[in-house]
């Protein structure tokens, strides 16, 4: 799946040990926040980030209630599927319009629950008008049953 991240702003929710904070900011993201519940993620992507002397990385402790005021063009959510499923509307609503996010975390038997959260649901007219979280699916991508699924607002 490409991705182009150059000048844009970036979330890497869940980000373990940085790596694709890091890599972002190698291919020229503008300002990258890499936020993990766990404290030795968060020193460890601290301390890779420190290693690779990266000025434009902010790696925080904390969940997506972190969210607030903020807005990213390019979201990286690597969690698992519930939390994936509960926090999914704090990312859509921090995600800037033509913003991309991508989910993954999760085994390919939970993309259809991700995906029919992430997008809008229509049911006929006469009962109403659904609406999920109105971004567009653009592709999902398995390697040994884990998958990745990418969206646009």
């Amino acid at each position: 799946m490409e991705m182009e991240v150059g000048g844009k702003s970036l979330l890497d929710m869940g980000c373990g040990t940085g790596l694709l904070a890091i890599l972002a900011s190698k291919m020229g993201a503008s300002e990258i926040l890499a936020i993990d519940n766990n404290e030795d993620a968060v020193r460890n992507a601290g301390e890779n980030v420190s290693l690779n002397t990266l000025k434009n990385v902010n790696v925080q402790k904390g969940d997506a209630g972190l969210l607030v005021d903020r807005g990213f063009s390019v979201i990286l959510a690597n969690i698992n599927r519930n939390i994936l499923l509960r926090d999914m509307e704090r990312y859509v609503n921090v995600l800037e319009k033509e913003g991309i996010l991508m989910l993954s975390g999760f085994f390919e038997s939970d993309a259809e629950t991700l995906i029919n959260k992430a997008v809008t649901l229509s049911i006929p007219a006469k009962a109403g008008h659904i609406e999920g979280l109105g971004l567009t699916f653009v592709e999902k991508a398995v390697k040994n049953r884990w998958c990745v699924l990418k969206f646009r607002k």
